[in-house]
């Protein structure tokens, strides 16, 4: 009897929420590390025989891993999911560039919520969720944060809480360096503490010491820079681990660590027999598809005073993330309305027996990200940056590259899109992930009625998904009286048909009647001279800019900039345009980048 009752205890326990009477003095810090183009070859703890990593195996010792842990195919799109704890379409998050990586204002981040809560809040690194004013991390729910520039490895410098600073460091050094003295500053508080390291997305760059100890183990140059960031990041890992040690802090201490997406094909640089070093499980991918390379994590969570070590096979999300580290927290997020795709793991990670609700991870490519022999280039290979306004059946299901993960099996529609594959003929292909984890078999034919249930679920995902309030939206830029607005040219509501659209810059502005279309919201009227930074001659063209019925010629052209006259940006939202106004013979490319609005005052 008093078994069966310990074990309705356990059950019971299981299907309840993390523990809600967490007082204030109980509530754990949070750090969170997060790599860029790690993939899950690429640590000694999941088969990698080179790399060594000692701080990263000193967190795993005290970690539970998941081996069952799924990022996006690439890094805004994690970014947005784990901020968020919703699925990255539902966030405005479409894309890398262009202007689709903006997270979308209305959205609340984990640093907002846990701030709400009485936390400290950090971000350091890689942000990549919005450059402009409004959605900087600093706006974001960050008490402080540093925006590196990307992809700058030696010598760092981008924006600490809107201040520009430079430094002579390393960027993941640097990164290091702001926690712990965030951390110390904090310890008699509850701090998060968002690590977002850059390495080890490309340009290759590392101390050449360690580059040269892995080229003395027979790796190519460029895979042994590769790995020498890793090293070099791991050992600033570890110097960040033995100063919350030092602190007296590892006990109430909760660490997070992960990847963004999976290995990066790296065309000119790593060569298909580096890539055959690296992928070591020979998991189907890279960075940019849905195959398990592209999407599979690392992620260990540490939590010394609670969390036993050991593995564990859950499936779970970066979408997950967020409501599991606010239910060790204590912090209830249902009063916030936050429409989460995640849910909670934090019970499955205290009890393993506990049960927890049926998972299914949805997940979406980009037309223009599976990765192909072509170089990349700003222009992008499918026209991707073109605003979906202009086209809106870019958005049908039929041609999205999505697929749909559950316990035992994962469905993939048009994965082969663009890349060679064993369903280089199929629209779908349905794998069984525990007895195929290489994914070299497509049973859809012989699973029907599974396969049938989650193609449904699939089609049933994506819909909610395009029909939800922020999906596929464009950027609304906000304007102010009190500080310069800028408002990024690449990112159009809507362009006419002979204007393109790259990752940071619209292009070929030389024929009459060109339009592009930008959603703006000013807190007031107010009284602006805009000007455009651009590239090319376009000295014998005419400009215009428009609002409501209002519109302003340019004032002067010169060197790489177009100054208009005064105009007034009214209150609340609007539709800006840049129109040419007369046509320009030569072929030359003239490209705009951004937009300048200098409040003037009387």
């Amino acid at each position: 009897m008093n078994k069966i009752i310990i074990i309705l205890l356990i059950f019971a326990y299981g299907l309840s929420g993390c523990n809600k009477s967490i007082s204030k003095n109980e509530q754990p810090n949070i750090i969170i590390l997060q790599a860029d183009d790690l993939g899950w070859d690429d640590l000694p703890l999941n088969g990698n025989s080179f790399i060594k990593t000692p701080g990263i195996d000193k967190l795993a010792d005290q970690s539970i891993e998941i081996s069952r842990f799924y990022v996006n195919p690439v890094c805004a799109p994690t970014r947005a999911s784990l901020l968020t704890g919703r699925d990255f379409l539902l966030t405005g998050v479409s894309h890398v560039h262009g202007g689709k990586d903006f997270i979308n204002l209305s959205e609340k981040t984990f640093g907002n919520i846990f701030r709400l809560n009485g936390y400290k809040t950090g971000m350091w690194g890689k942000w990549h969720s919005g450059k402009t004013n409004g959605y900087f991390p600093w706006q974001r729910g960050f008490d402080e944060a540093y925006m590196a520039e990307l992809y700058k490895h030696k010598n760092s410098y981008g924006l600490l809480n809107g201040r520009e600073v430079k430094s002579n460091k390393w960027s993941d050094e640097l990164i290091v360096d702001y926690a712990i003295e965030f951390i110390k500053r904090n310890k008699e508080d509850h701090f998060l503490a968002y690590l977002s390291f850059l390495t080890c997305h490309a340009p290759l760059a590392a101390k050449e010491k360690i580059v040269e100890k892995y080229e003395r183990m027979g790796l190519s140059k460029n895979l042994s820079t590769l790995y020498a960031m890793i090293e070099q990041m791991d050992k600033e890992i570890n110097r960040l681990l033995d100063e919350v040690d030092s602190l007296g802090l590892s006990e109430n201490t909760i660490i997070v660590f992960m990847s963004d997406n999976g290995p990066a094909v790296i065309n000119n640089l790593l060569t298909d027999e580096d890539r055959k070093i690296r992928y070591a499980n020979n998991y189907k991918g890279h960075k940019g598809n849905i195959w398990e390379n592209g999407v599979k994590s690392p992620l260990l969570v540490s939590y010394p005073g609670k969390l036993r070590p050991s593995k564990m096979e859950l499936l779970c999300d970066a979408t997950d993330i967020f409501p599991t580290l606010a239910d060790f927290a204590g912090i209830t997020l249902d009063k916030y309305d936050l429409k989460l795709s995640g849910f909670s793991f934090a019970n499955n990670l205290i009890n393993h027996n506990a049960i927890r609700p049926d998972k299914y991870v949805f997940n979406y490519a980009n037309s223009g990200w599976p990765p192909t022999n072509i170089p990349w280039s700003p222009e992008g290979v499918l026209n991707e940056y073109l605003p979906f306004e202009n086209d809106k059946s870019i958005l049908d299901f039929e041609p999205q590259i999505i697929s749909l993960i559950s316990k035992e099996y994962k469905l993939l529609k048009n994965p082969s899109n663009r890349v060679a594959s064993i369903t280089n003929e199929e629209e779908y292909a349905l794998i069984n992930l525990n007895n195929d984890p290489l994914e070299n078999k497509n049973i859809s034919s012989g699973q029907s009625e599974i396969y049938e249930k989650l193609k449904t679920k699939l089609q049933d995902k994506y819909k909610e998904i395009v029909e939800s309030k922020n999906s596929f939206e464009p950027i609304e830029f906000k304007v102010s009286e009190d500080a310069e607005s800028k408002i990024l040219l690449y990112a159009p509501k809507l362009v006419s048909g002979d204007l393109s659209v790259a990752f940071n810059y619209t292009y070929s502005w030389n024929k009459r009647g060109m339009v592009a279309e930008y959603l703006i919201n000013s807190d007031s009227n107010v009284l602006v001279q805009p000007s455009i930074i651009k590239e090319g001659n376009a000295l014998d063209i005419e400009y215009e800019i428009s609002i409501l019925e209002s519109n302003c010629g340019a004032k002067s052209i010169s060197g790489d900039k177009i100054v208009f006259e005064n105009i007034i940006i009214p209150k609340g939202k609007n539709i800006l345009k840049v129109k040419v106004k007369s046509s320009y013979q030569n072929k030359s490319s003239i490209k705009f980048s951004e937009m300048v609005l200098k409040p003037i005052r009387d």
